[in-house]
């Protein structure tokens, strides 16, 4: 009877730890289950990272250019780096030429013309003080006239009609004395606005050129240095190739290796970032200029 006892204690005991190993084994496996899913999110999310940097240059030009006919600018999102690293701006001298395009100094350019028109106008107003008259008339004038001699003798009545014509022919002037005095005042006042919107329409035109020198010689320094981060970004690449074909071969470390490949991620987004701002700059030259530069 004690053994039997005995017997049951074991089993239930057996029985406890097989539970336990059971619910060990169950949380291990959701642990390992989550941390797989763990690295597949990330591993998503550096390829969305990826991607994102792959497209940016895409997104930019579509919120830059929604429509790239009427500004006369080019899409630049779909362009090989080989091509890009190969445009050739335009002289300066045909930027400053096709300028004169711009919104800004066309608003400024309009305003001086105005000005002017309203100077000769001033100086026209004596005009609207003197004022031609002319008066034409024709037609038939008659006349009766009667003649007596004496009571006794019965009157004599003569009629007489004859053509006519009339005309006069003449200027008046009129004016009042405040627009005679203050004629040569409004005459000055209106040159002054004129030079005032001159002077507005040079300094729109002055910073407009400055702009453009500064994205010129900006692109200019950009796309040297794009060329450099390329040459870099294809050096870390075969550098990375040829250690991973030492470190297949048990001739290179694993540290090394990850280095090189984290140079070379490195390099990638250097010239990623320059690239965007080259392709940003451009794009600004051809809106204020309205210039195709591709």
């Amino acid at each position: 009877m004690k053994s039997l006892h005995l017997y049951i204690k074991i089993l239930y005991s057996f029985q406890l730890k097989l539970s336990y190993l059971a619910v060990i084994c169950l949380l291990g496996f959701t642990s390992h289950c989550y941390a797989q899913e763990n690295n597949m999110n990330v591993q998503k999310s550096n390829q969305s990272n990826d991607l994102t940097k792959q497209d940016q240059i895409k997104n930019l030009a579509n919120e830059l250019y929604l429509d790239n006919s009427r500004a006369g600018t080019a899409n630049y999102g779909d362009l090989s780096d080989s091509v890009i690293v190969s445009i050739e701006l335009p002289p300066l001298s045909v930027l400053f030429e096709n300028m004169g395009k711009n919104p800004t100094y066309k608003q400024a350019y309009i305003k001086y013309q105005q000005d002017l028109i309203a100077v000769g106008q001033e100086k026209r107003d004596p005009l609207d003080w003197i004022s031609p008259y002319a008066n034409y008339n024709y037609g038939m004038n008659s006349g009766l006239t009667t003649n007596s001699a004496s009571t006794a003798v019965s009157l004599v009545t003569n009629t007489n009609n004859e053509v006519k014509t009339y005309y006069n022919v003449g200027i008046g002037f009129s004016t009042t004395f405040g627009e005679l005095f203050n004629y040569f005042s409004n005459v000055k006042s209106a040159q002054l606005q004129a030079s005032y919107s001159k002077a507005q329409m040079e300094q729109a035109e002055l910073e407009i050129k400055q702009k453009i020198i500064q994205l010129y010689l900006t692109i200019q320094a950009q796309e040297e240095e794009l060329k450099v981060d390329m040459e870099l970004v294809n050096i870390y690449a075969s550098a990375f190739k040829i250690a991973e074909g030492e470190f297949a071969n048990g001739e290179q470390e694993a540290r090394s290796l990850a280095e090189i490949k984290m140079e070379h991620s490195r390099a990638i987004s250097t010239y990623q970032g320059v690239k965007v701002n080259f392709i940003s700059n451009l794009m600004f030259l051809e809106l204020i200029t309205h210039t195709k530069i591709r």
